[in-house]
Order: C-alpha cells, then sequence, then structure tokens
C-alpha cells in the first residue's frame, strides 16, 4: 500500500503497522511442514487483536467484514495458481498478503472509513526458513514515503 498523498494519515499508519505485524507473523509460518492455513491463522490472530485494541472491532467474528481473503495461494505459472494445500513444502513460491479495508459505513469511529491496506511479499518457502523474494521493496511507512518522495523529486 502506498499513499495516495505521498504521506501516510495518522490512522493509515497505524493500520499499516498493525498490518505490517500481521505480514510478518505470518511470514514467520512459511515454513516446511506447517499447515497450509498457519500464515493465515496467525495474521488473522495479529489483526483481530489489535483491531479491537483500537475499537475497530467488537468481536472476533467481525475480523471477516474487514480482511475477507485468505492471505496466501501459491504463486507459479499463473498469479493465483493451484496446488495442495495440506502443508507447506520446501520449493513452494507462495504470496503472503494480509490486509484490511475499512469501507464508509462501518461500524467505528468514522476516522477509519475508507482505509485499506495490504501488504504482499513472494515468498519461498525453504529448509532455511522463507526467503523473501520481494524484500527490495521498501516495507516500513518511513520507507515508503521516502521512496515516494525521491521519485517526486525525480519527475521535477
Amino acid at each position: 500500500t502506498v499513499p495516495v498523498s505521498g504521506r501516510f494519515t495518522p490512522e493509515q499508519r497505524q493500520l499499516y503497522e498493525i498490518v505490517l505485524e500481521a505480514q510478518d507473523s505470518a511470514l514467520a509460518a512459511c515454513r516446511p511442514g506447517m499447515p497450509w492455513r498457519a500464515p493465515h491463522e496467525r495474521a488473522v490472530a495479529v489483526l483481530t487483536r489489535r483491531l479491537r485494541e483500537l475499537g475497530i472491532l467488537d468481536s472476533a467474528a467481525q475480523v471477516r467484514s474487514y480482511f475477507p481473503h485468505a492471505t496466501t495461494h501459491h504463486v507459479g505459472l499463473e498469479v493465483h495458481d493451484v496446488g495442495p494445500t495440506d502443508s507447506l513444502r520446501a520449493g513452494y513460491v507462495i504470496a503472503v498478503e494480509p490486509g484490511v479495508y475499512i469501507p464508509p459505513g462501518s461500524p467505528c469511529e468514522q476516522r477509519w472509513w475508507g482505509i485499506g491496506i495490504r501488504i504482499e511479499d513472494t515468498v519461498l518457502v525453504s529448509e532455511e526458513g522463507p526467503i523473501v523474494l520481494s524484500a527490495a521493496l521498501p516495507r516500513r511507512p518511513e520507507q515508503i514515503e521516502a521512496m515516494l518522495q525521491s521519485v517526486r523529486q525525480r519527475k521535477r
């Protein structure tokens, strides 16, 4: 997620940090032998806990309203490749992409409405641990803002 204005608002930054925490937790589960759903379950646990802390969720069941998709899918010949989904195996290349999307009219404070955050990495599952193939991209909010500022300066 990249802020259109070039800078995250305080609310966007808070949600981005939460999704990044969910991403890091999901990435840690990308190891051979882990259940296929482990990265998703870890991401959901972080999002549920942190969104409840902010008062965006009243109950854990509400998380699906703001995170309606799975965290992982295979990547291969197709962007959303089909593959076995029992457990992770060395050599799998998967996308790990938690997100939070708060539509206008949601039952939370209006300041959160209209914010959508997704962080997606492409990951090689290996015996040594997850290898993030997209690691060269900026991840932290300040890195993203610096990249955007650099691009804008070059356009002048």
